[in-house]
């Protein structure tokens, strides 16, 4: 007896069949030395939060069918597989299980006992997902099948991002982030529900300084940007733009204010470092000349914090000719800041290192801070110069100054200029003090105990109290 055919066709009893002959015959395998033309693609890999759906359903079948297409047309052709650990979300429906199932939060377990959570759901909804592609008929070369955690994956990300930063497509900057206060991360844009909320949109009008005069051939002291915005350039069609040409935004500071400087001997940082420093610089600049195109913000940002960073790391270690290791030179550095103590500044507190100085004062009335620096370094290099028998630069150009915002950050300021001597292995060094009645415990501690010593409010009471006479 004959048999009948079905009168609809039955998938389960063909495909199943097909599919194995194809896979034994290695029918989908890609042969590295094959030396047809070559056709790849990679699959765009599935999360494993959960199995396929009818989406993937169709994405994979278009996949499918250009891959075969190729492969008609005598191509070696690869359709690499793969799935995606899609790190927050798989955590947030691992720890919803968890919490449904066991009432557990993430918080109960011990690292490496959530992280096997969830390396157990990837293995369940990996497998899954795998089975799901191979039963829709997806030629890919399951051999090579990867999941994006593997060790391989994880290398070939951190060397193509490495690439992309050496090559300026990316950069890294302070940035506002999506936070999320449930998981306690931060989520990607389109992870996140936006909600337009009415607020209000503030302007601030910023007073312009004309730029001040220098020599020919000299620099602008690093640090001091344009008052434009980036990439506004003046126009003559822009009158209210125009006329900011060649201003800039005042040095930031505050009437009472009191500042934290700290500012070196021009020797302190050894050349190589200088001129490794000013090589990193050069790529910056270069970088961006190649790609035509205006420093960002970030590398402008980026060449500030190189400078300090490589100035910082060679301070306390004590290089260059450290001129004010002579008690006589130290002296005449420790008198200058003394000088006008009282008069033009409120001098808190200062330490006269061997190849740099910290000070903590309050400008008084209308001085300027730069003015203030400026006639200490002025006066302590004639004077230091004649007395050593020198001649050239004694400081370098640029100083460094902290706007003291309230009583702690003071308490800290002072606690870090006090401790020089001790961290820098000065332990009898006498160049350096706090104001004489409020400070003698910090002076005897090196500043341990200068939270409970320090002045009041932004050094109001320094005026009455001053350490020795000038």
């Amino acid at each position: 007896m004959t048999k009948e055919l079905a009168t609809v066709y039955d998938p389960r009893q063909v495909e199943g069949k097909v599919y194995d002959a194809w896979a034994q015959a290695g029918a989908f395998k890609a042969d590295p030395d094959d030396e047809r033309a070559r056709f790849c693609m990679v699959i765009p890999p599935p999360n494993v939060t959960a199995a396929l759906h009818l989406g993937h359903a169709l994405n994979n079948t278009l996949q499918d069918v250009i891959i075969r297409y190729r492969r008609m047309r005598n191509f070696a052709t690869l359709w690499m597989p793969g799935t995606d650990h899609a790190g927050i979300a798989t955590q947030t429906v691992v720890e919803k299980r968890l919490l449904a199932e066991e009432g557990k939060r993430r918080t109960d377990y011990q690292r490496e006992e959530f992280i096997g959570k969830v390396q157990a759901w990837k293995d369940e909804y990996e497998g899954r997902i795998l089975t799901q592609l191979k039963t829709m008929g997806c030629s890919c070369d399951w051999d090579r099948t990867r999941f994006t955690m593997d060790d391989v994956c994880a290398r070939a990300v951190r060397e193509t991002f490495f690439r992309l930063f050496k090559d300026g497509l990316i950069y890294r900057g302070k940035r506002l982030v999506n936070w999320d206060p449930a998981t306690q991360t931060v989520l990607a844009d389109d992870e996140v529900e936006h909600e337009d909320v009415h607020g209000h949109f503030y302007y601030l009008r910023y007073p312009l300084v004309e730029e001040r005069s220098r020599k020919e051939g000299e620099e602008r002291v690093a640090g001091i940007l344009p008052a434009r915005g980036e990439g506004v350039p003046p126009s003559q069609d822009e009158p209210e733009i125009d006329k900011r040409k060649g201003r800039f935004l005042p040095h930031w500071t505050q009437e009472g204010a009191t500042y934290a400087v700290t500012f070196r001997l021009a020797d302190a940082v050894p050349k190589d470092v200088s001129d490794a420093w000013k090589q990193e610089r050069q790529d910056i600049l270069l970088r961006a000349e190649k790609q035509n195109r205006p420093l960002t913000h970030a590398e402008r940002m980026e060449l500030h914090q190189l400078h300090s960073a490589k100035i910082e790391a060679f301070l306390n270690a004590g290089h260059g000719e450290c001129l004010l290791r002579n008690s006589r030179a130290a002296e005449i550095t420790q008198n200058a800041l003394k000088h006008f103590d009282g008069e033009r500044y409120d001098l808190l507190a200062w330490a006269i290192m061997p190849n740099h100085v910290h000070a903590i004062l309050c400008p008084r009335g209308e001085e300027e801070l730069s003015g203030i620096i400026h006639s200490w370094k002025s006066f302590t290099a004639k004077e230091i110069n004649r007395l050593l028998d020198r001649q050239g630069p004694l400081w370098m150009e640029e100083y460094y100054d902290h706007l003291i915002r309230d009583q702690e950050d003071l308490n800290h300021q002072v606690n870090y200029v006090l401790s020089n001597p001790d961290k820098a292995n000065l332990h009898d060094w006498p160049w350096f003090g706090l104001k004489e009645e409020r400070g003698q415990d910090a002076l005897g501690t090196r500043g341990q105990d200068a939270r409970d010593t320090t002045l009041g409010t932004r050094g109001q009471d320094a005026r009455d109290t001053t350490l020795g006479t000038r």
